[in-house]
């Protein structure tokens, strides 16, 4: 399947940092890449942003995300977020904040420090709480939504974040009001509560609406497990799409927070029901080192047309058991062996639609376009459409749906399925996101196309220009871009760059030391640029680092250089 974006030669040693960033470093240009130096264009918006390739922290951090309240019974509202520490360290909290699911709401800030198996409180309103919950000392003394003038938490589903002080994000919550979400918690009384801080509190399952009304906000949490089930996550299969030649291994991570885990099996379904068989973690089955709690286990080649199907499941010393994926063998996971998937391309969105193209229904919506760059139809119906490139199976394209050769087919991004088969169950963000297209379930469910994008302005399309024809050419990336004038279900060849300015290149270390970060712009339209006013940064959340000055120009085809001594940072 594809990566993110294609890559060029000479990029291997850093793609894996690369794919962690883009989401808002924006697209890259089609340009080469060598040596310590990076080509990429964003364009200036309003703020020309370059962000470190180094930002990643995992999530698994010691602070996360306990309890959420996010639809109470009460009047006014009363919603609340509830961190833990899970140890082994206190941690200082000061500058640490928390943010729902868009970049451009203000930072609930934190203060002070939390202790191990300590809990912080961190209200919407910290008055409206008080007058529900007083005397709480735990309580952070700013809110997120004070007045009515942060950020709120959504009643069908959001996304609760919480970033470090260096602006990492350190533990996250997607939460819904529905499927393997408890639903309970959505306006009836109860909070979300884990049911253990050791838990994956990004698996719905994972939750359970309080016991009591208006949660346990501070406390122990009421639907805590002393002993909690097993883990069983983050599968993987070794070929993504097999040939009848191809040995598969399935790995998974498996642990019992209480160190009681006895056993882990792969059931494999051939054709003739399910059969178990051990996975090992010896460093022997495909699983990496010995005693990392990751299981590997191995599938045989198979004949070309052979449909596999596959789950885990870990069970611990009480007969408490997990699988992966969630609600098997209900869901599973598969592949066809020999299955080759059509070349498709997610070739335009529009994340903003405020003046733009009506939907079906006479209503502006956001939209997402594929392209089928091929000589004969394709049939989309079983792939899907995301909006997380980690979530291949999101939303299945209705049974029917199809593209004809080189032509483009438009679906309507507003989150609103009853509209029609052409609307997708997500919308997309103007903050930046994910958009990609995946093969059916029992097809592998792969990427056949997708990418990352960052924040977008109203009416701004991301697209390919000129249209992507699936096909990579060495030593080039063919890349989304900013584009001014959208163009749904026709060609992106006639629309021209949203802006003229690109960070063209960049270098964040060289063998020779000294002053060796530095930023190059280049102008790639017919006139010249004036650049002041505008900024550059190496964080998303502080984005005014450095202002360039009045009288800043670059010239039609020039180049500007700012150093690390210039910027008054460094990558």
């Amino acid at each position: 399947s594809d990566s993110d974006l294609p890559r060029t030669a000479g990029m291997t040693a850093v793609a894996s940092k690369v794919s962690d960033c883009r989401k808002v470093l924006g697209p890259w240009c089609p340009t080469q890449r060598g040596g310590n130096s990076m080509r990429r264009c964003l364009p200036a918006i309003q703020a020309i942003v370059f962000v470190a390739l180094l930002a990643a922290v995992p999530a698994s951090a010691s602070v996360v995300i306990n309890e959420v309240m996010y639809n109470s019974s009460f009047s006014p509202d009363v919603e609340f977020i509830e961190l833990y520490n899970t140890g082994p360290a206190a941690q200082n909290l000061v500058d640490w904040y928390l943010l729902d699911n868009s970049n451009l709401h203000p930072h609930c800030m934190l203060s002070g420090t939390l202790g191990v198996g300590k809990y912080l409180v961190i209200a919407a309103d910290t008055a409206i709480f008080h007058a529900r919950f007083p005397g709480l000392p735990n309580l952070n003394p700013s809110g997120f939504d004070t007045g009515g003038l942060g950020f709120g938490l959504g009643n069908s589903g959001d996304q609760v974040r919480l970033f470090d002080d260096d602006g990492h994000i350190r533990d996250s919550v997607a939460y819904l009001a529905s499927g393997d979400w408890p639903a309970d918690a959505n306006g009836h009384g109860p909070s979300l509560e884990l049911t253990n801080p050791v838990l994956d509190n990004t698996v719905g399952t994972n939750w359970l609406a309080s016991v009591g009304i208006g949660g346990t906000p501070g406390v122990v949490n009421s639907r805590y497990s002393v002993n909690a089930a097993p883990i069983c996550d983050n599968g993987n299969r070794s070929v993504d799409l097999p040939k009848a030649t191809d040995a598969v291994t399935i790995t998974v991570r498996a642990l019992d927070p209480e160190g009681h885990l006895t056993g882990v099996a792969l059931w494999v379904n051939s054709g003739s029901g399910y059969a178990s068989q051990t996975m090992y973690d010896d460093g022997l089955h495909g699983d990496g080192a010995s005693g990392d709690s990751v299981f590997g286990a191995g599938i045989p080649a198979k004949p070309n047309g052979t449909l596999v199907k596959y789950y885990a499941m870990a069970t611990d010393n009480l007969s408490q058991s997990n699988t992966w994926p969630d609600g098997a063998p209900t869901n599973y996971r598969a592949y066809t062996v020999g299955y080759v998937p059509p070349v498709l391309v997610v070739n335009e969105i529009v994340a903003d639609n405020l003046t733009g193209v009506l939907d079906d229904h006479g209503v502006r919506v956001d939209w997402v376009e594929i392209y089928n760059p091929g000589s004969a139809t394709v049939d989309l119906g079983g792939m899907y459409l995301t909006d997380n490139l980690d979530n291949g199976n999101k939303w299945e394209i209705h049974a029917g749906t199809s593209v004809g050769a080189r032509g483009y087919l438009v679906f309507w991004a507003d989150d609103d399925t009853l509209q029609g088969p052409m609307h997708a169950a997500f919308g997309l963000s103007k903050s930046g996101e994910e958009i990609g297209i995946f093969s059916a379930c029992d097809l592998g469910n792969t990427r056949i196309n997708g990418w990352k994008f960052g924040p977008v302005a109203a009416d701004v399309a991301v697209g390919f220009k000129p249209d992507y024809s699936g096909l990579t050419t060495p030593g080039v990336t063919y890349a989304p871009e900013y584009l001014a004038t959208p163009t749904p279900g026709a060609s992106n060849g006639t629309s021209g760059y949203y802006s003229p300015v690109c960070i063209n290149e960049f270098q964040t270390t060289s063998l020779g030391g000294g002053i060796d970060d530095w930023i190059e712009l280049y102008n790639r339209g017919p006139s010249t640029y004036d650049l002041s006013g505008a900024f550059l940064s190496d964080n998303r959340a502080s984005n005014t680092k450095y202002k360039f000055p009045p009288g800043t120009t670059i010239g039609a085809g020039q180049f500007l250089v700012r150093n690390e001594v210039q910027l008054g940072f460094s990558m």
